[in-house]
């Protein structure tokens, strides 16, 4: 049985409430049953809400975070905290890996070269402050 014939049959046994269902999904179907279904479960990148934010990122591009009159909020997100702390836990796995390297005594620890790739939609702060962190450390 595919797993999306396990969750449809799990979401129609809470809806109805049968004797094989536990009391929390009875309670979770009688709350759900009366709520509408927009899109059925599909991966992210197949989703309605992917969709409609793709469109939106490509009618407004960077105006989106820096001029809308409700611009998405990356300052929650990119004040350079998060990107801070993800270069100090960068850099301590990299210091690891040396330690382990040199305890080890091993000869060919590979490249000495470091590539960080930031993947996602946005005016790049969140690499910009890591990288500039990652150089202090």
């Amino acid at each position: 049985m595919s797993t999306r014939q396990q969750q449809s049959g799990k979401v129609g046994a809470r809806e109805q409430g049968t004797a094989d269902s536990s009391p929390a999904d009875q309670v979770l179907g009688r709350s759900q049953s009366s709520r509408p279904v927009i899109q059925d479960f599909v991966p992210l990148a197949d989703s309605l809400e992917w969709e409609l934010g793709q469109q939106y990122l490509k009618e407004r591009g960077s105006a989106a975070f820096t001029v809308d009159s409700s611009p998405v909020p990356f300052v929650v997100n990119n004040d350079g905290a998060l990107s801070r702390r993800a270069a100090e836990v960068f850099f301590e796995s990299l210091a690891d890996s040396d330690r382990r390297s040199a305890v080890g005594n091993q000869e060919d620890r590979g490249s000495d070269d470091i590539y960080v790739l930031e993947l996602g939609v946005g005016v790049g702060l969140f690499a910009r402050f890591f990288l500039d962190h990652f150089r202090d450390l």
